[in-house]
C-alpha cells in the first residue's frame, strides 16, 4: 500500500526520482514488475495517477467488466485509457514523465508524490497545498466516523 507524501525535483528532460519509500513498496508488493508503472490523468483534480502495472491491469479489467456501456463509463474509459502511458523506472529509480502528462498536471519544477493506497498521485506543490486546504475538514463525512 502506498502511503506518505514526498517532494522531488524534475530535471530538464522531465525525469523525476520515485521516492525510495514508494520504490520499496513496488519491490515488495509488485516484485514481478517492480519497475513498471502506468501513468494517466486523474479523474479528480489537476494531478496524475501512477499505477503499478498489476494494479493498472486490475483496474482496466474491472472497467471492462462492470462499466460496459453507460455514457459515464465510456467517458471514464476514454479519459483514463486514452491518456495513459507506460513508464519504466531507470537504474537510478527515475521515471520520464511524458510531456503531455506533465503539461496537463502543470509539473514544471517539483513533483509531490502522494500515496493513495493502490496508486500514487503526482501533484505540483501548489496544487497539493490547495487540495489539502480544501479537504482539511473531512470529519463531517458520515463514513469517517466509522473508521
Amino acid at each position: 500500500m502506498f502511503i506518505g507524501e514526498f517532494t522531488h525535483g524534475l530535471d530538464a528532460k522531465g525525469r523525476v526520482a520515485v521516492p525510495a519509500e514508494l520504490r520499496d513498496v513496488l519491490a515488495r508488493s509488485y516484485a514481478q514488475e517492480p519497475d513498471e508503472l502506468v501513468i494517466t490523468e486523474s479523474l479528480d483534480g489537476r494531478c496524475l495517477w501512477a499505477y503499478p502495472k498489476l494494479e493498472w491491469q486490475r483496474l482496466t479489467e474491472k472497467m471492462t467488466e462492470k462499466l460496459i456501456g453507460t455514457r459515464e463509463a465510456i467517458q471514464v474509459r476514454r479519459k483514463l485509457l486514452a491518456k495513459a502511458r507506460p513508464v519504466r523506472l531507470d537504474g537510478t529509480g527515475r521515471v520520464l514523465l511524458p510531456e503531455s502528462l506533465r503539461d496537463y498536471a502543470g509539473l514544471v519544477k517539483d513533483v509531490v508524490f502522494v500515496g493513495a493506497g493502490r496508486y500514487v498521485e503526482l501533484w505540483t506543490p501548489e496544487g497539493w497545498q490547495q487540495q489539502t486546504a480544501e479537504s482539511a475538514d473531512v470529519n463531517h463525512l458520515p463514513w469517517v466516523q466509522d473508521v
